[in-house]
């Protein structure tokens, strides 16, 4: 089984076929392509998102539904199509979407503006705005 040294977690193992790629990185990140979701039952419902390459890269989300529950999904036609979609995706059957958490002082905020939707059968990823 693969694994990846971090940060936070220690060594990592990680089943390959949960690995997301984005294909053109993060906003700020662009070279940081593969990421494993990580979800510890303790911190449900917060997921973080690891980097496969770098330890000490990892950022802490939150599923959309979980801020807001009538969240309502909207992917640009270029986003659909770059995440291999035919169809406009769906949270939970076809997509998984996530709102980054920044933490500011005290005050932690979740981005639903551009949450990070990856595709649930091809493992790609993306920040869509």
């Amino acid at each position: 089984m693969p694994w990846c040294n971090t940060i936070h977690f220690g060594r990592l193992e990680y089943n390959s076929a949960s690995a997301i790629t984005f294909h053109d990185g993060l906003p700020g990140f662009e070279a940081e392509c593969q990421f494993v979701v990580v979800q510890r039952p303790d911190h449900h419902p917060l997921v973080f998102l690891q980097s496969l390459h770098t330890p000490d890269l990892c950022f802490p989300a939150l599923p959309v539904r979980a801020i807001d529950s009538g969240y309502e999904l909207r992917v640009s036609e270029a986003d659909r199509e770059a995440l291999g979609f035919e169809n406009a995706p769906a949270i939970g059957d076809t997509a998984l979407a996530l709102a980054l958490i920044a933490l500011h002082e005290d005050d932690p905020a979740a981005n639903l503006l551009a949450p990070i939707v990856i595709n649930l059968r091809t493992q790609s990823a993306a920040q869509c705005i």
